[in-house]
């Protein structure tokens, strides 16, 4: 989609632009299928996603965007998508309307509050939401049992941010990995993972004068931008670190003071 966006006399067209005419309404909203954060803006035309461009106003992504920004929405409009609550009867889903529905999950949930209750809060809800289920958890349920599948998937992470860092997750943004001297990339195919981040890769690297050393032991997209490949054999990451970090001591490069 990029071709399009940077295409000087508008020869090439995404075939929404040429055969539906133009929306009716922008919504600009947060892609939903990484962590990078870009901003989008979805061109809406009688309820229907018609196209959707990243947006330049994204702090995250700048006006750029990947394959899967661009082009992998399409879910929203799937014919097996629910748009209706279903309320399990006699054995059988169907459907009712949202007061039903609230009403039946309203009566279900009363008998059980305090440690009976426990909120599971999705990765892929937004912060907003996330935040109304724990404060629904802890004002309406009286517990704090609230966990995420995130600290599941990444507990060895979390934990060592929180370590070293004090904060469970990224601390920095998306620009300062583009201004970065020197960038580590280790068994992570983030061109693929996060195309927005891999693009402050290459820009530190490419044009402003940073270092770009890849740890992986295949080849990526990543490695051809890198300017050191280091392809150690899988499942020898902690020797690889460990003998990284013994130079650093015995040559005396570690900033002591820090």
């Amino acid at each position: 989609g990029a071709c399009i966006d940077a295409c000087p006399v508008a020869c090439i067209l995404d075939k929404p632009s040429k055969w539906q005419g133009n929306p009716q309404r922008i919504v600009t909203t947060t892609c939903p299928h990484c962590g990078d954060g870009c901003q989008l803006e979805v061109e809406v035309k009688q309820e229907k996603i018609l196209r959707v461009t990243p947006s330049k106003e994204g702090p995250a992504n700048h006006g750029f965007g990947c394959a899967r920004g661009r082009s992998g929405l399409g879910f929203v409009h799937d014919p097996g998508r629910l748009t209706t609550p279903l309320v399990r009867r006699d054995g059988r889903l169907v459907e009712a309307s949202w007061d039903e529905a609230l009403a039946f999950v309203a009566k279900r949930l009363a008998p059980y509050k305090g440690d009976q209750f426990t909120a599971v809060a999705s990765p892929k809800a937004t912060n907003e939401e996330n935040y109304l289920l724990q404060k629904f958890a802890r004002a309406v349920m009286g517990t704090n049992n609230i966990d995420s599948y995130a600290r599941v998937d990444h507990p060895d992470v979390t934990q060592a941010l929180m370590e070293t860092l004090g904060y469970p997750a990224m601390t920095g943004s998306l620009d300062d990995i583009a201004e970065a001297k020197c960038l580590l990339v280790i068994g992570s195919d983030t061109a693929v993972t996060h195309p927005i981040a891999a693009w402050q890769a290459r820009n530190a690297s490419r044009f402003k004068g940073g270092s770009l050393i890849v740890a992986n032991p295949r080849h990526n997209e990543m490695v051809d931008w890198a300017d050191l490949w280091l392809r150690y054999r899988p499942g020898t990451e902690v020797a690889l670190l460990g003998a990284m970090m013994s130079v650093i001591l015995e040559e005396g490069l570690a900033d002591q003071e820090f």
